[in-house]
C-alpha cells in the first residue's frame, strides 16, 4: 500500500505511535488514550494531504443489504471478499 507521503508511511510502521490503517474500511485512525475508542484521521499530519474517504458506512450498508439490518455483523462468518480491500476495489470505490 502506498500512502500519501514517506513520513506517513514511516510513522504507520512506528510502534511508538498508535496510527493505524484499516484496509477493509480504507480508514486511517488512532486509538484514543485510555480506552478502545478510535479517532479517524482525514488529513495527513505530515504533508496535509486529504486522505481517502473512509468506506465504513458503505461497508455496513452493503452487508445490511445482504443480511438485513437487524443482524450483528460482528457475529457473521463473512465471505472472504469482505475481510480484505477486495470488496471496495471490485466495486470501484
Amino acid at each position: 500500500m502506498i500512502h500519501c507521503c514517506k513520513m506517513f508511511e514511516t510513522f504507520l510502521d512506528d510502534p511508538r505511535l498508535d496510527i493505524q490503517y484499516d484496509e477493509v474500511l480504507r480508514r486511517y485512525y488512532m486509538h484514543v488514550s485510555g480506552g478502545s475508542a478510535t479517532q479517524s484521521i482525514c488529513y495527513c499530519p505530515w504533508c496535509g494531504r486529504e486522505l481517502p474517504k473512509s468506506l465504513t458506512d458503505e461497508y455496513y450498508e452493503i452487508l445490511w443489504d445482504i443480511y438485513g439490518d437487524d443482524v450483528d455483523i460482528a457475529d457473521l462468518d463473512l465471505p472472504e471478499e469482505f475481510k480484505t480491500s477486495s470488496w471496495w476495489i471490485s466495486r470501484g470505490l
